[in-house]
């Protein structure tokens, strides 16, 4: 399967996820197995943060679930009943990390710049290896610039209605451009009628060419 349909399939699967971790965090206002004393801003307050900022945020959370945690992917996740992402930033991200060598998997959902929930999604399943994983110091571009970009590649639209606005994810690249950490752009054709998947490399911020996709709806 192309490595940019299956990103795609990721973008959906976690917003499954999402929409069933809300529906808890509604019944218990904010949930943090870690850290329950954890201070969240205000009601009144809209936070939306980058997805440097989404990582950064959590990944200390991750580290206390487990020392050998590694980033596998985040990605930007339909929350909002307005358009977003126009500036590169979202209210709502799902942060999702795992152990080298494992099958463990552990998602930290954050919510307007707070962590809203945390979970071990571990399940049968083969182990990942090193090579999956998303090392830091390799995230040199964030997505308002990678947004700006790609907007300055091809004509790119915000969702309307599902995926709403601009969403970005950051994942492993696992197919034809292997060992490649890729930060993708999510739009839409002008038309509404397809997806756009537009990939950067996330290290060196360049366009990874012949990659750019359609994804039917």
């Amino acid at each position: 399967m192309n490595f940019f349909l299956k990103a795609c399939l990721i973008l959906i699967v976690i917003t499954i996820y999402f929409q069933y971790f809300n529906q808890q965090a509604m019944a218990q206002s904010t949930i943090d197995i870690l850290n329950p004393n954890q201070s969240t801003p205000s009601s009144s307050e809209t936070i939306e943060l980058s997805l440097k900022q989404a990582i950064d945020l959590v990944y200390s959370v991750a580290i206390r679930w487990n020392k050998e945690a590694k980033l596998l992917r985040c990605n930007s996740v339909d929350g909002d009943k307005n358009i977003s992402g126009l500036n590169g930033k979202r209210k709502y991200w799902n942060v999702i990390f795992g152990v080298p060598d494992t099958n463990k998997e552990f998602i930290v959902q954050v919510q307007e710049g707070k962590i809203d929930l945390q979970k071990d999604i571990t399940r049968n399943g083969p182990s990942k290896s090193k090579q999956d994983f998303i090392e830091l110091s390799d995230i040199k571009y964030d997505s308002p610039q990678l947004l700006k970009k790609a907007k300055d590649l091809t004509e790119l639209y915000p969702g309307n209605e599902w995926a709403k606005g601009y969403n970005f994810e950051i994942t492993k690249a696992t197919d034809s451009v292997k060992n490649i950490v890729v930060i993708i752009v999510y739009g839409w054709k002008k038309n509404y009628k397809k997806m756009k998947v537009v990939p950067f490399n996330a290290t060196t911020g360049e366009y990874i060419r012949m990659q750019v996709g359609f994804y039917h709806s």
